[in-house]
């Protein structure tokens, strides 16, 4: 309460002339009374909000990241303002800043500057001083009053005063506050805690649960405690309702500011501490106390605590004060006399146990206690007497001494620049010389020579493995090898003005230098500088400057002395590899187009949660001024940063400070992510990277709106344009449509006149033939005839001649109207012909004529089965290429003829040893009338090979011959195996073969060939040739067999005939079995049908697939065939009598009875079936000209499905079932008094007497008696 009453009165009174007063006081620590060049004045507030530290201090708000310094103003003017007691984070875009003089304002945390005020009806507003919030309320505090506010609308729901009017004289010193409750500390008053469920107040009183205290100074809360300073000590909120006070807490006195972070508390009293809520016990923070020991601790107004726990204070002397973390490793030797710390004065250590070192000079000497940090005066001692062997050294007259007898005997004298005692050996510099060593017997040795040394100081030596580490004053740190007595510089430490070094643990030395002081590991050859975030403020230090002490290390800078733990030191060395920096953006400015200044611009980034933050520039802001800082505010001049523009340049670039502007210009438009991290090369570490995504929009030459426009300049010219096309075409489309007009007459005209001179000349073709063919038989027939009579030679060959000839004419009629004739082959009807007994017949047939030249006429035919050809096509084709072979071959020559089979292909080839043929003569020799040089001698027209390839192409195959000249000639002829229609310009070689299976899986209802009635229909699919062969040759005699060889045939065909049964392969080609059984089990009209699988798979899980596809049988190859056909067989005659049954248990005594109800059937699709049947007999049975084509398409199936399902299912034909389903009409209406006529006719019958013959047909008597017999049993 005075610390509060103080701060109070000295802000009224002699705040408006305040000035900072910290430069009469050194620290050790940095301090800050200025801030961005503005006096702070008192400082009442710190805060880390977002890792910026926010200082509240009389003369206003001020920011510092690292290097970067602002005192923050409105973002609306220049104003700033003042009496800044307290900080509050609200979100990620908002903090409250309270001013005691003028009110709570909104800090914008994007812009960085105050965007607004509060509006609040509160009276004493100008003397609010803490803020707090939970997320419920808002609270504030002024000297003697509480309110807690509705955060949305701001309106008051609790006023402390308002409520209990005895409090009004009381002073609020501190606030704490979490979810449930808020404590005030009020003085001598205790502790007040408020309820925040129903405002309920509960009194601490001094006298009850503090005890030794006076009054209560400050409060803090954590997530399971409450904590309260007093003037005399620290207190803890107990299980119970109450305080405890913290042991050893009397001891630090008064607690004048206490932070909680976490679970951990820090406290200011007569130092800083931290409390360990666990074990209420208490840690002082090392090297703070200098500032408690000098400054009172009244006049702390600040405690803050980053992440690393650096700690974050203020006096009313020094302004914003830093005591680093790892400052706690050491503690610091202050005012010492020169004599002790400067010199050519020699330290050593005491051997009397004290925990002391000492400076011996020419007089008597200083001690300094390193417990007690005390500097006291000893007595010289210099005058103790060595004993004898002793190593002495003269540092006046530059000479070594031995002790012998009690007399110095010189053992060596030279220009000595440093001399060094150890326990082995003592070493000595001779300036020009090198470095020697001493033994303890006197022997002088050369260790080195080596002009690193030789004109240099040697300000340390240290012994390390089989090595020296020497210092050297301009060459850094020097290696000297005791075995090799090489020397080297170590080139991995940079520092090369070594003012001092000492052994810290096993491996590792601290060095001080010129510019910081380091610690080296040797083994690892690494090494970092131990600056502010160690406690260390000096860069330069003294000469001899590092004395080790077991496990204490003492180094003298030109302004302190630092005593080091260690080990402590070395942990905390090593936990620095774990710290981080982050770069934050603090300042943005862009190039403004039109004024061509740089305008702040920072709020147009955009701040998106778990999104980079984005940047959005306008294609003609060319530059942009981005102001980044490293956090942390120690060490900040050793800091920078490093930078990259990815979609840029990939490279990093390093600024030079940890506060510096970077300059982006000239992007072109696109996306870009600007990538910063910290750099610290001390450190070895990888630092978190920031993010920002800048995105440069196209000009509007390229934008969306752009194209658009573009676009819509493409319609509208285009638009225009094709209006004129219209325009410039509708003019002549009159006349073009004449035009096209009279050409489609002329074209008609035309086509009817080749149609008439066709018809006619195929007339005329067929009048030739008839009048040519009757006078060449009429000459060739009674010629023969004269020439057998004929006995004179001569006129016999005379007669013959006459005979040859007409029998040349008549071949040539014969080719000539077979050419012609093969120009209407479409109407010529096909023949299949068996391949092997055709080609055995033409070649036999030949062979005579090739014996009258001594060939020898092969037949090699690897071809079974049949060909499809048009009539007479297979003979003439091989009788042509045969005969031309033995007419054109030498005599004793071999002529091979082969004929085989590819895939549907049926393969001829006649190869021959006659004259062969040049390429010319192959593309030529298939014309009409066409005849080689080579070919004179023999008789001929030259129409054989081109009836060939008429005959070859009409019957939708390819001819090609190879040869060349002297070697034969080889005829290749590809005939598919079932003629295929084709035009004249493609065949059926040279195109794909096509599928004539289904394209999908709907019914597609084709007429089949009728089978003979007594037999059932068996359907067999197997892509195996053979094997579809062999079933069709078991099954033939008793069933009607339908073969296909591939899945989607198969459907197809199921669907076109109803078979009884199905007998499948499980693998086949386009559609597999188990595809058949699934869409047979599909289909209510082929349900019924059973369906065999005969495959050789029989693992497991192809058996269950065919069962699951409901399949009757599953039969495995090999397979017997006679218990297939029993299987088969006796399958068809369950199925028939299932039929039976089915049809006996729905037959009454007219035989079928629609009227008495519906029959339960096996399968659920018959089911259905029957059901659909009868409700279109219902709709349609009266109707005389009702018939099986109508009820076929009202079901949608064909006929003959409709008559095999009823046959099926109800076991009678269509003609039957209607026929008693009319009856059981009949019968109906006949009970109810209608007459025979009316009955008839409504029963759909043609007339009344064809339905008397039906009705006595179906019931066995005729109406008349049918109702007569009715009445009789209805009156018995």
């Amino acid at each position: 309460m005075k610390k509060l009453i103080n701060i109070v009165l000295i802000f009224i009174i002699v705040g408006p002339y305040a000035r900072p007063a910290g430069a009469n006081l050194s620290l050790p620590f940095p301090n800050f009374p200025k801030i961005d060049n503005h006096p702070t004045g008192i400082v009442w507030s710190i805060k880390l909000i977002d890792d910026d530290l926010m200082i509240g201090a009389e003369n206003g708000l001020f920011k510092m990241v690292g290097a970067y310094q602002k005192r923050i103003i409105s973002c609306e003017s220049m104003e700033a303002i003042a009496s800044v007691t307290d900080i509050l984070d609200i979100d990620n875009d908002i903090a409250l800043v309270n001013s005691y003089s003028s009110g709570i304002y909104e800090f914008d945390k994007r812009k960085g500057c105050i965007s607004g005020k509060l509006k609040l009806e509160i009276q004493d507003l100008h003397r609010t001083w803490d803020i707090g919030k939970n997320s419920n309320y808002l609270f504030l505090t002024t000297i003697n009053n509480f309110y807690a506010l509705d955060p949305i609308s701001l309106e008051i729901m609790f006023d402390l005063q308002s409520l209990v009017g005895a409090f009004r004289q009381i002073t609020i010193t501190s606030m704490a506050y979490n979810e449930n409750s808020v404590f005030l500390g009020v003085g001598k008053g205790g502790v007040l805690e408020i309820n925040l469920k129903n405002f309920s107040l509960q009194t601490y009183t001094i006298e009850e649960y503090f005890d030794g205290a006076s009054e209560i100074l400050s409060v803090a809360a954590t997530t399971t405690h409450w904590v309260a300073g007093s003037d005399s000590g620290l207190y803890i909120s107990n299980v119970e309702p109450g305080f405890i006070k913290v042991p050893g807490s009397s001891e630090i006195g008064g607690v004048f500011e206490i932070l909680a972070k976490d679970e951990e508390v820090f406290f200011i009293a007569n130092g800083i501490y931290s409390l360990n809520l666990q074990k209420a016990s208490i840690f002082e923070v090392k090297a703070s106390n200098y500032l408690t020991d000098n400054i009172k601790s009244s006049s702390y107004t600040g405690l803050e605590v980053d992440r690393e726990r650096n700690i974050y204070t203020s006096t009313g002397k020094t302004g914003l004060v830093f005591i680093p973390m790892r400052s706690g490793s050491l503690s610091y030797m202050f005012d010492l006399d020169s004599s002790f710390k400067k010199g050519n004065e020699v330290f050593f250590e005491a051997k009397n146990g004290n925990n002391s070192i000492y400076s011996l000079g020419s007089s008597d000497g200083q001690s300094y206690d390193l417990d007690n940090h005390n500097i006291t005066q000893v007595k010289s001692l210099t005058g103790k007497k060595v004993s004898d062997g002793t190593i002495t050294y003269d540092a006046v007259h530059k000479e070594i001494y031995k002790v012998v007898n009690g007399k110095n005997i010189p053992i060596f004298q030279g220009d000595i620049l440093d001399y060094f005692k150890r326990r082995d050996a003592d070493y000595f510099t001779v300036r020009g010389v090198g470095l020697f060593t001493i033994s303890h017997d006197g022997a002088v040795k050369v260790l080195t020579e080596n002009n690193l040394i030789t004109n240099r100081h040697v300000n340390c030596l240290i012994e390390y493995m089989n090595t020296l580490i020497l210092c050297s004053d301009g060459n850094g740190l020097l290696v000297v090898n005791k075995t090799t007595q090489e020397l080297k510089r170590l080139n991995w430490f940079n520092p090369t003005f070594i003012r001092g070094a000492a052994e810290l643990m096993t491996h590792s030395i601290t060095v001080s230098t010129n510019n910081g002081l380091y610690l080296v590991n040797l083994k690892e050859e690494t090494s970092a500088q131990l600056a502010q975030e160690f406690g260390v403020f000096d860069y330069d230090f003294e000469y001899n400057s590092v004395i080790s002490h077991e496990n204490t290390t003492i180094i003298f800078g030109d302004t302190l002395g630092y005593v080091f733990q260690n080990d402590y030191l070395s942990d905390l060395f090593s936990s620095g590899f774990l710290s981080h920096s982050v770069v934050k953006l603090q300042a943005m400015g862009i190039l403004n187009p039109q004024s061509k200044k740089i305008e702040n611009t920072i709020n147009r980034i955009n701040y998106i949660t778990n999104e980079m933050p984005h940047l959005i520039l306008a294609s003609n802001e060319d530059l942009l001024n981005m102001e980044f800082s490293v956090s942390g505010p120690l060490d900040s001049d050793r800091k920078h940063f490093a930078y990259r523009l990815v979609g840029f340049n990939s490279n990093w670039t390093e600024s030079k400070s940890s506060l510096e502007t970077i300059s982006i210009s000239n992007l072109i438009f696109g996306t870009y992510v600007l990538e910063v991290k910290a750099v610290d090369k001390r450190f070895e570490i990888e630092q978190p990277i920031t993010r920002y995504k800048i995105t440069v929009l196209p000009p509007f030459y390229l934008t969306n709106e752009a194209l658009f426009v573009y676009v819509a300049l493409i319609i509208i010219v285009f638009s225009i344009g094709f209006y004129i096309y219209l325009r410039n075409v509708s003019g002549a489309k009159a006349h073009g449509e004449k035009s096209a007009r009279n050409k489609v007459v002329a074209l008609k005209d035309n086509s009817d006149s080749l149609q008439r001179l066709l018809a006619h000349k195929q007339s005329l073709m067929a009048n030739i033939s008839h009048e040519i063919r009757t006078p060449l038989t009429l000459v060739t027939e009674p010629l023969k005839t004269i020439v057998d009579k004929l006995k004179d030679e001569d006129s016999k060959k005379q007669f013959e001649i006459v005979n040859r000839n007409a029998e040349r004419v008549t071949c040539l009629v014969e080719q000539l109207l077979e050419i012609e004739r093969l120009s209407c082959i479409r109407e010529i009807p096909s023949h299949s012909y068996d391949i092997n007994s055709t080609a055995t017949y033409v070649v036999e047939s030949l062979k005579p004529l090739a014996e009258q030249k001594c060939q020898h006429l092969t037949l090699k035919c690897n071809a079974k089965g049949s060909i499809t050809l048009y009539q007479d096509s297979l003979q003439q084709i091989f009788y042509n290429l045969i005969s031309n072979a033995v007419k054109y071959s030498p005599d004793t020559s071999e002529i091979v003829v082969k004929v085989w089979k590819e895939n549907d292909f049926v393969m001829l080839s006649v190869k021959d040893q006659g004259p062969g043929l040049t390429q010319s003569e192959a593309r030529m020799m298939f014309g009409k009338f066409t005849r080689l040089e080579n070919a004179e001698h023999e008789k001929g027209i030259g129409l054989g090979l081109s009836l060939v390839k008429q005959l070859v192409k009409a019957n939708s195959g390819f001819i090609e011959v190879s040869s060349e000249p002297g070697k034969g000639a080889e005829f290749k002829v590809i005939l598919p195996a079932v003629l295929k229609p084709s035009s004249d310009t493609e065949t059926a070689y040279e195109k794909e073969k096509q599928d004539d299976s289904l394209k999908n899986d709907s019914h597609v209802y084709v007429c089949e060939p009728e089978f003979e009635e007594n037999q059932p229909i068996l359907l067999i699919a197997e892509d195996s040739e053979e094997l579809r062969e062999f079933l069709h040759n078991l099954f033939k005699n008793e069933f009607n067999c339908y073969l296909v060889k591939n899945g989607k045939d198969a459907i197809n065909a199921v669907s076109r005939l109803m078979p009884d049964l199905v007998i499948t392969d499980y693998k086949m080609p386009l559609k597999s079995g188990i595809d058949v059984a699934k869409f047979i089990r599909a289909d209510e009209m082929l349900t019924h049908i059973p369906v065999f699988i005969v495959t050789g798979m029989n693992d497991k899980k192809s058996i269950k697939t065919g069962h699951d596809a409901l399949v009757d049988e599953y039969i495995l190859k090999p397979f017997n065939r006679d218990i297939l056909f029993k299987q088969v067989k006796n399958r068809i005659v369950l199925n028939q009598k299932m039929r039976a049954a089915i049809s006996d248990s729905i037959d009454n005594d007219c035989g079928f009875d629609f009227m008495e109800g519906v029959p339960k059937l096996a399968r659920e699709k018959d089911q259905r079936f029957y059901l659909g049947l009868r409700a279109c007999f219902e709709k349609y049975a009266c109707d005389p000209d009702f018939n099986r084509s109508k009820c076929a398409s009202n079901l949608n199936v064909c006929e003959r499905q409709l008559n095999r399902k009823l046959e099926v299912v109800v076991g009678k034909s269509f003609t039957e079932t209607l026929k008693a389903y009319r009856v059981s009409m009949a019968k109906a209406k006949l009970l109810e008094g209608f007459t025979v006529t009316d009955v008839a006719y409504e029963c759909g019958f043609s007339n009344p007497s064809y339905f008397s013959t039906v009705f006595k047909t179906q019931t066995g008597s005729c109406p008349s008696e049918f109702v007569a017999k009715s009445e009789l049993m209805r009156d018995a």
